[in-house]
Parts: C-alpha cells; sequence; structure tokens
C-alpha cells in the first residue's frame, strides 16, 4: 500500500524542482517578506525558527535583523537518527555537504518549545495546510516539538496544490505565505 504514495510523492517532488528552475525566486522572495513583515502573527512573535535559504528556496533574509527577536536556524544531524537541532542565528555557521548554511557542530541547541512561530520551506503546499518537503522527514519530527508554535509555509501560489499526498506524520502548517499574500489553512 505504501508504494503508490510514496512514488506519486517522488513525481510530485520531480514535478517541483523543475517548476522551480522557471522561478525568478529574487522578486517573490521580496513581495514575501513583505507580507510577513505586515502580518500581525510576526510582529508579535519573540522566537522565530526560520531557513537559510538554499538553491532555489525562496530567500527571506530581509527578516532576520529584528532586534527585538530572537532569529533561530536548525543544523541537520544523521547520526544516532536523522533530525534537525534548534540554534540562534547569531552562533557560528558552517556548510553543510550539500552546500546550505547551518550551525556549527558545537553550537548550543536550544529547547524546540520556545519557539513561536516557524517560516516552513517545501517543494509543494496544499490548501488544507500539507506540506511536500525533500522526502527524509526532517521538518515534521521537528514540527512535532512545536505544538504551539504557528507554522507558516513559504511558497508560491504555484506550488499550492488542492490536495497533496499525506502520510499521519506529516504536520500541517497553520498558514501559507504567497507571493499574494499570508492565508490561513489549519490554524
Amino acid at each position: 500500500m505504501q508504494a503508490p504514495r510514496s512514488i506519486h510523492k517522488q513525481l510530485l517532488r520531480t514535478e517541483a524542482r523543475n517548476l522551480q528552475s522557471e522561478i525568478d525566486s529574487a522578486a517573490f522572495s521580496q513581495q514575501i517578506c513583505q507580507h510577513i513583515k505586515s502580518w500581525k502573527h510576526f510582529q508579535k512573535a519573540k522566537h522565530i525558527l526560520t531557513y537559510l535559504a538554499f538553491g532555489r528556496e525562496l530567500d527571506l533574509t530581509e527578516l532576520l535583523n529584528y532586534p527585538q527577536k530572537k532569529i533561530y536556524v536548525t543544523r541537520t544531524h544523521y547520526k544516532p537518527s536523522p533530525h534537525l537541532s534548534v540554534h540562534l542565528l547569531s552562533t557560528e555557521l558552517e556548510r553543510h555537504p550539500f552546500g546550505y548554511l547551518q550551525p556549527k557542530e558545537n553550537a548550543e541547541p536550544i529547547s524546540p518549545e520556545i519557539i513561536d512561530l516557524v517560516l516552513v520551506p517545501g517543494l509543494l503546499f496544499d490548501k488544507r495546510g500539507g506540506r511536500l518537503g525533500y522526502g527524509m522527514g526532517f521538518y515534521d519530527r521537528l514540527l512535532m516539538q512545536m505544538p504551539g508554535a504557528l507554522k507558516l509555509g513559504i511558497t508560491l501560489e504555484r506550488f499550492v496544490y488542492p490536495d497533496l499526498p499525506l502520510d499521519p506524520f506529516d504536520i500541517l502548517m497553520t498558514h501559507l505565505a504567497t507571493e499574494s499574500g499570508i492565508t490561513e489553512v489549519s490554524y
């Protein structure tokens, strides 16, 4: 039973990567950042987990310099089991073998439970808040540790599908941010 769903997810990931290669993400990134800056939940949030854009991901760099907020990023671990740890952005960064920046191995981790807003990358999202990531479940495992945090999926309208195949362990976004604005999906 699992094979058809996983094959369908792989086909969707391939389709999304092909579509991403046609996008000028810089212009869209600015639009999305403007929507986020004026969003009441961003303005109220004190502890924000974001990502450092890699490849064709939408770049949220202009959201990183808010002295009244603590900004956090993740570090990828593969042992003892695949997971993400959370660290202050102000820690020293290094390049992961895949090319993205992340906190160094000796960076002090913080408890994910203090995060009030998570800015979540993904390949595709759906109108219910479903998310299709890169396929390893790293974000889903991390988001499970933040039940009280708002989860804002960062994407473009063309990557929001009516319905994605979801598994029981997939964590839904509460909101989606696109070039058109911010939409509540499962809050």
